[in-house]
Order: C-alpha cells, then sequence, then structure tokens
C-alpha cells in the first residue's frame, strides 16, 4: 500500500479513538508526572547532568571525567543543561520537562503506529497505549531518567512499528524513518539491548517472509545512527576505547552471582508473561501484538542477564514490555467473523492441560514474584511494586480462566468493560505512586541528603566537596541540589572493589597491595585523588565508614564478609605520602548515621566529614603527584 493511501486510511480510523480516551490519557500522563516531580532525582541521572555541565565548560571526557557510560548519554543530557542556562532553572528540572516531552511526542508516535492496525482500535490496542502512558512516565519513579527508561522510550515506536509491518501493512515512510532514528538513539545508549533489534527483524524476516532487513527504511536509519555514533566516537572521544577496557576489568568484576540474577523479580515477572501467552486463547486481532511484544520480553530479559547485575533499573524495561503484554492477553478478543476451528479431541485435552498446567505456574509466579521483590530489595517502594504486579497477574489469569462469550457483541462488552477496568487501575496506580514518592521522601536515603546539603550550604556553600565512597550517591545529588562543586574525576571510587576482588575474608587488617606492586590502574586511580585535592582542594570531605561499604558485598542476598568491612578509604589513600600532607590540613566536622537501612545503598554509615582548616598550611611537593599523573 502507498503512503498516501496509508495516510488516508488512518484519518478514517482515527476516529475510533474517542475524545474521551484521548482526555483520559492525557490525565493518564499528568498524574503520572506528579511523582516524577515528586522524588529526589536519581543518583546516576544528577551525576550525568554534572558532568554535561562540566563538559559545557570544556571539560574533557574520559580524562578529565572518568567514567564507564558511553559518551551518547553525556551528549544527550547536554541539551537540558543548556536549556536550563538559558531558562535560568534548574538543571534536574529542565531534564525532567525535556524527558516528559519527548515521552509525550514519542506516545504519539506509538499511536499512529496502532491506529494504523485496524479499521477500529481494538480494547487491547487502548489498554496498550493507556499502560504504555503509564509504564514511561510513572512506573519508573526514582529511576526515571536512567539510560534503560530513556531506552525504553526512543525504542516504543519501533517495536509497535514493528506489529503493523508483521500484519503486513507497511508504515509511511516518515514514520519508519524517525522509528529507526529515535532506535538507534535509544540502542546506542545501551548496547545490551541490541538483541531486541536482532529480535524483532529475525522475526519479521524468517517467520512473516517480509523480505530482507536492510530493504526496510527503519533498519537503514537505525543502521545509519549507530555508524555515525561509532564514527564520532573514534573522532571525537577516543579515551573511550581505555575507559571500556578499565570497565571490562573492574566493573565487570563485579558481577552478581548467577542464581542471584535468576531470582531477579523483574525475570519473574518476564516469565509470568510468557506463560501467560502460551496459556491465553488465541485472539486473531491482537496475535502479531503479543508476538511483537513476547520477542521485545525475552530479547530485553536476556540483554539484563547479560550485564550480571541485580540493579533493578536494568531489568526495566522487560518488566515493562512483559506488563504490555498481560494487559494485551487479559484485553485480547476474537475478531468478527473469525472462524472457529474444531481440533481433534486428543489435541483438545491436550492443549487444555497444558493450558492448566500453565496457568498453575502463573500463579506460582505471581506468590514467587511478590516474596522475591519483599526479600530481594526491601523498599517500600519495591514491596508495592511487587503486590502491586503480583495482583496484576492474579487479574490476567481470571481474565484467561473466563469463558469465552456466545456472542461477538458480548465479546467486545466484556473487552470494553475489562480494558476500563485496567485504565481505573492505571489511574489508581498512578496515585499509589505519588503516595508512596510522597512516603519515601522521609526515608532514610532521603533524609542523609537534606542533612549533607544542609551542611555543605552551612560549610561549604561554593564547593568543592569530596566523597571518598565506591558509590556516586549521596554525593549526588546533593552536589545538584547545593550548587557546590565537585573535587574529583571519578563519580565514585567504583573500581576498587574490582581491583581487591580476589581478597579471601579473614581477621585482621585489610592486605592493601605494596604500593611498589599496584597496577598500573591503581597506581593512576590514587595519583588522580592526590592531584584533584591538589587542584581544587575540597572544603569539605565525606567518608563513609559503613561496615560493608557499597559494591564490596558480593551479592545483595548474601552477608557481608568480614574482612570487607575492614576496607578503610582513609587507611587506604594515607599509605601515598602526599595524601597524608593533604590530609593534615582537615579536622573532623561531624558523623551522620548510622542509618537502620538505605534502601538498595548497602553503605549504611555512619557518613564522617571533615572540614578544611581556614588558614592550612601549602603542601610540599605539589606538582609531584601531577607530573605522575601525566605519566599514565
Amino acid at each position: 500500500m502507498s503512503g498516501r493511501g496509508q495516510v488516508a486510511r488512518s484519518e478514517q480510523v482515527s476516529a475510533g479513538w474517542s475524545w474521551q480516551y484521548r482526555l483520559a490519557l492525557v490525565g493518564l500522563f499528568a498524574a503520572g508526572a506528579v511523582p516524577v516531580f515528586a522524588l529526589a532525582v536519581n543518583h546516576d541521572v544528577a551525576y550525568i547532568l554534572y558532568s554535561a555541565g562540566r563538559v559545557l565548560n570544556g571539560a574533557r571526557l574520559y580524562t578529565d571525567i572518568f567514567d564507564n557510560n558511553p559518551p551518547l548519554i553525556f551528549w544527550i543530557s547536554s541539551g537540558p543543561v543548556l536549556f536550563a542556562r538559558l531558562l535560568r532553572i534548574s538543571d534536574i528540572t529542565s531534564f525532567r520537562v525535556c524527558l516528559l516531552l519527548l515521552t509525550a511526542g514519542v506516545l504519539g508516535l506509538s499511536w499512529c503506529f496502532l491506529r494504523s492496525l485496524a479499521p477500529r482500535p481494538s480494547p487491547a490496542h487502548r489498554c496498550c497505549l493507556a499502560a504504555a502512558v503509564f509504564l514511561l512516565v510513572a512506573f519508573p519513579l526514582g529511576d526515571f531518567g536512567q539510560r534503560e527508561h530513556i531506552m525504553l522510550i526512543l525504542l516504543l515506536p519501533y517495536l509497535l512499528g514493528a506489529v503493523p509491518r508483521a500484519a503486513g501493512r507497511n508504515p509511511t515512510w516518515r514514520l519508519s524513518v524517525i522509528a529507526g532514528a529515535l532506535a538507534g538513539l535509544g540502542l546506542a545508549l545501551k548496547p545490551f539491548f541490541l538483541p531486541v533489534w536482532f529480535g524483532i527483524e529475525a522475526y519479521l524476516t524468517i517467520f512473516k517472509r517480509q523480505g530482507a532487513p536492510w530493504k526496510r527504511l527503519e533498519n537503514v536509519s537505525l543502521g545509519l545512527v549507530l555508524a555515525l555514533y561509532l564514527t564520532i566516537i573514534v573522532l571525537l572521544t577516543p579515551e573511550y576505547g581505555g575507559a571500556m577496557k578499565i570497565a571490562a576489568q573492574y566493573y565487570g568484576a563485579l558481577h552478581s552471582p548467577f542464581l542471584n540474577v535468576l531470582l531477579s523479580p523483574g525475570l519473574f515477572l518476564s516469565l509470568a508473561s510468557l506463560v501467560a501467552f502460551l496459556a491465553a486463547r488465541p485472539a486473531a486481532g491482537d496475535t502479531e501484538l503479543r508476538r511483537i511484544l513476547v520477542v521485545a520480553t525475552l530479547c530485553f530479559s536476556c540483554g539484563a542477564g547479560f550485564q550480571r547485575k541485580e540493579w533493578a533499573y536494568h531489568y526495566y524495561p522487560a518488566s515493562a514490555t512483559a506488563v504490555l503484554l498481560l494487559i494485551v492477553i487479559a484485553v485480547g478478543r476474537r475478531e468478527k467473523g473469525e472462524p472457529v476451528t474444531r481440533r481433534p479431541r486428543w489435541r483438545a485435552v491436550l492443549s487444555t492441560s497444558l493450558r492448566g498446567l500453565g496457568l498453575n505456574l502463573l500463579a506460582l509466579i505471581c506468590l514467587l514474584f511478590l516474596a522475591g521483590t519483599l526479600v530481594h530489595l526491601r523498599s517500600p517502594f519495591y514491596a508495592f511494586a511487587g503486590a502491586a504486579a503480583a495482583g496484576l497477574l492474579l487479574c490476567v489469569i481470571a481474565a484467561i480462566l473466563w469463558a469465552p462469550p456466545a456472542s461477538e457483541q458480548r465479546a467486545l462488552r466484556r473487552a470494553s468493560a475489562l480494558g476500563g477496568l485496567i485504565l481505573a487501575g492505571l489511574f489508581a496506580l498512578t496515585g499509589a505512586h505519588a503516595y508512596v514518592a510522597w512516603r519515601e521522601a522521609g526515608t532514610a536515603g532521603s533524609s542523609l541528603v537534606v542533612q549533607l546539603a544542609d551542611i555543605v550550604k552551612r560549610h561549604a556553600p561554593e564547593g568543592p566537596i569530596l566523597v571518598l565512597s565506591t558509590s556516586d550517591w549521596p554525593a549526588f545529588p546533593v552536589v545538584n541540589y547545593t550548587g557546590a562543586r565537585w573535587s574529583s574525576r571519578f563519580a565514585g571510587y567504583w573500581p576498587l572493589p574490582g581491583i581487591y576482588r580476589h581478597v579471601t575474608p579473614s581477621a585482621g587488617p585489610f592486605p592493601f597491595h605494596p604500593r611498589e606492586q599496584v597496577s598500573r590502574f591503581e597506581r593512576y586511580l590514587v595519583d588522580s585523588v592526590v592531584a584533584d585535592m591538589m587542584r581544587d582542594p575540597p572544603q569539605l570531605v565525606v567518608v563513609d565508614m559503613s561496615e560493608c561499604k557499597y559494591l564490596f558485598r558480593p551479592a545483595r542476598l548474601t552477608p557481608c564478609p568480614e574482612q570487607f568491612g575492614h576496607f578503610d578509604y582513609l587507611e587506604y589513600f594515607s599509605r601515598d605520602p602526599r595524601f597524608r600532607r593533604l590530609w593534615a590540613q582537615y579536622e573532623f566536622l561531624a558523623d551522620l548515621g548510622p542509618f537502620t537501612d538505605l534502601g538498595r545503598f548497602n553503605g549504611n554509615g555512619p557518613y564522617r566529614i571533615f572540614r578544611r582548616r581556614a588558614s592550612p598550611r601549602p603542601p610540599a611537593s605539589a606538582p609531584e603527584a601531577q607530573e605522575r599523573l601525566d605519566g599514565v
């Protein structure tokens, strides 16, 4: 079908999307934005925004700023930071507004793909788009703005654009090019999820006989974006290659045990959606939408598993597409005039038995998901998310068990009623998310950020400050909220657990590597700390004194080895005489904590704060650190 014919057809079917439904989507979007602005910004997002501002000021990525993230996230974040400077608003507020506007545009593009599927939109299509609004806006909560979140936003038009392609309806060339370009940016942000692209194209090429992948405009656009991105990296940031090697050697050493990865709640939800897909009655009108979501869920789960981490936001894309699949299954119905084929008795009995087994497995997964979420992350938000997801799965089971109606009109009424209930449930979940956001504002993690920000405003309003920790939290978002400068090229000293990953837990002092036997990178890390403190001496230094340091704990579900609790940052860096001379300029100020539970952060404190004396003595041999650093 020609592009002009497709546009005319889209205009004819647009009447099926009533103004009441569109108003409900706008209301759902607005309600979902409430928790976005109610919660504190994510620490990773805060650091990236601060670093993007430094890049705009002339800092060099992977030299003045050492990080293992690809450069695209810093370049993209530079836009909201520049916009904030022009309007003189907070860079955090600017980032949130820009991301919400991007989400609104992506949802509009996804709506264009869905409305081209049928002369009249099915309840499953309506609920799918409404659920996408909830999942992209309200559902991420504290992980709003993470790379996985932005990646899914950019990839959604490509996923939904594959549905009409699989059904034999080619989208317009403009929609295809835009969807492919957005998907290319999304996959460039998170290359671990490239299997999603390969999986969708393999399904279209092998199972749907849609021709060679390189002949589809969305693939041409996507491939060009990735090729251009790689070229720009080689030309502008060749240092990223060295950062990748270091990340593979030390960051990759922090992998969680394989069993812990399998017990992640996000994988339970993905497995539940796959079992529901196999157990549900077929609905021809939504078959391709279901299959595309199944492929996406499988590939997102594989991409999350490849990273070998237990962090919940790695499983966010898989969880989101799994929820979409469950909703489409729950609201699915047979199309009018679809023939009901008769099957042999033995095949019907076998199908019924397998379906019953699948439903029992689905119910068991509901309970495992809820239990795993409560035990795995011990956070009010994740406990609520686990309960809500388990309730959703139970509703899907009830919908699958619902006997098929005798007539098409009764089927339409049932699907519409169930779709209305799901839409109302999404509104309720959005309100509950806003309530959870308000409750989490008083948790220990937020309390620590507020207390530390108050101390920074009183003793170092313009900074710089430094936090000796393996995490970029709580330094970020404290730096963003106070306007203080950051005194290090590292967000957190995350390579240290990887450097000492072979240490065997035992009693006694921590066995630090002798200075003459340290690796080249460990020497660079110590030298960079000294050089950064000489270049821009921090007015406040916060030291994580937790018994179990963040990332030193090998697994979230295992106890922290006693030996790792003995790792002391001051003792480690004070082995260098230059650091000892610098540290003589600081005096104790206060202790914060310990806190009973900081959610997903393993370091519960106390956090010891030191301030620089008013008239410090100049350090001896100041150029020595910079000369050694330049040599490395």
